[in-house]
Formats: C-alpha cells, sequence, structure tokens
C-alpha cells in the first residue's frame, strides 16, 4: 500500500470534509493551505492537467494535497495514469480520492482500495436526498414517494429537497435531453413551490412535489427503455 494517498467511500459528506480538515491541519501550514491544495472534478479533469498538478513543488511547505472528487467518472485515461503513478507515488503529495458508491464489480475502485488507504464514511441512516436521488434514478416509484414522505414528516424543506435532486441529477443523468427535462421538471415544481397559493405545510406542496417525484421517475424509467 503506498504512502500518501486516501480513498474516501460513502456518502456522508460531512464527515468527508472533516476527514481532509484533519489532512490539511496535519500536513499543512495553516497560512498557505490555499497555495498547497487542489480540487479537482474526476469528469473535468485531463490527464495533462492531473499530471501538472500532481508535480507542482509545495510553496513553503513539505506537502502539497491534490483531492479528486467523484473519481468513479474518471475516463479510461485517467484511471490507467493514477493506476501508474500509485506505483510509485511522489513524496511531497497527499492523493486524496472521492467516492459517494463502492461498487464492487468496479475493477478501478476494487484496486483503489488495494493501494489507497481506504476511509469509509456511511450516510445517515433513513431518507435524506441522497436515498431519494438513487430512488429516482433506479425509477422505483413506491420507494421514492415513500422516501419523500418521510423526509416531509422529518421536516426537511422543500428547498433542500429540490437542491439535493438538482445536484444528484446533473451529477448522473448524462444523456442531453433528459436531463433538460429533468431540469425543467425541478423548475416547475419550485415554481409552483413558490406560488402565493401554496403554504407551508399545505397538502398542496407534498402534492407538487409527489407529482415531481412521479415525473421523474418515469423519465428515468423511459431513458433506461430507450
Amino acid at each position: 500500500m503506498a504512502s500518501g494517498v486516501y480513498l474516501f467511500i460513502g456518502e456522508d459528506a460531512i464527515s468527508k470534509e472533516v476527514k481532509l480538515a484533519h489532512l490539511k491541519k496535519e500536513f499543512l501550514p495553516s497560512k498557505i493551505q490555499e497555495f498547497n491544495l487542489d480540487v479537482l472534478y474526476a469528469k473535468d479533469v485531463s490527464v495533462k492537467e492531473l499530471r501538472e498538478k500532481i508535480l507542482f513543488l509545495p510553496v513553503k511547505s513539505k506537502k502539497r494535497i491534490v483531492v479528486i472528487k467523484d473519481i468513479t467518472s474518471a475516463s479510461l485515461p485517467l484511471r490507467q495514469f493514477i493506476l501508474d503513478y500509485l506505483k510509485s507515488p511522489l513524496g511531497h503529495i497527499i492523493l486524496v480520492m472521492d467516492t459517494d458508491r463502492n461498487n464492487p464489480k468496479d475493477s478501478f475502485i476494487a484496486e483503489l482500495s488495494r493501494l489507497c488507504r481506504v476511509f469509509t464514511f456511511e450516510g445517515p441512516a433513513g431518507a435524506n436526498t441522497f436515498t431519494l436521488s438513487r430512488a429516482i434514478l433506479g425509477s422505483s416509484i413506491q420507494r421514492a414517494l415513500a422516501l419523500l414522505h418521510q423526509l416531509l414528516n422529518q421536516g426537511e424543506e422543500p428547498e433542500r429537497i429540490l437542491g439535493g435532486l438538482r445536484y444528484a441529477l446533473n451529477k448522473e443523468i448524462s444523456h442531453p435531453s433528459t436531463l433538460k427535462k429533468a431540469l425543467r421538471y425541478l423548475l416547475s415544481c419550485d415554481i409552483e413551490l413558490k406560488s402565493a397559493a401554496i403554504k407551508p405545510q399545505d397538502f398542496k406542496e407534498r402534492f407538487a412535489l409527489e407529482k415531481l417525484v412521479v415525473r421523474l421517475c418515469s423519465l428515468t424509467q423511459f431513458q433506461r427503455e430507450a
């Protein structure tokens, strides 16, 4: 197992940030942390850009930290570059790779788990916007509606539910026309929720969100069957 390389697995974003803060505190001088920290997103970063970030020398520090978010979205060339790098990692780099999901069938994650120091961050039990979005993306209408009702009964704000769904759909739906429709459904629901006719805890609020969930589930089901 290579030193200075970490794999964060799980959906508990807050705990991940706490662990990353500990790494920054341990390895980076507080006054110049921003000069020695890069946060990249796997779906957007190229091999050339990652190579450059890794080769940068620390600024008045012994270490630099490079974080790669959503590592499962990495392209095949980027995956190969990372695996090659892990055979002989640089001593001045702390490399942190992050993913929400642990797919045992993903050989890339399996290899990273073998080569990196792994930290698992389980999300909170029960309903949350993550489990709701997973149910929607899986076209499970009954489960999605049950999770929606549980969220509302827990006192979750509709704005936070919409925000969580918007983040998940942008991240997970790759087909442009499907994503466009999904975002249009979200916008329509947002406008309906903000209309004067709907007051907090009004049954119309629940109906608007229920309608959104059913439409999104139907959309993802249609896309999967297409």
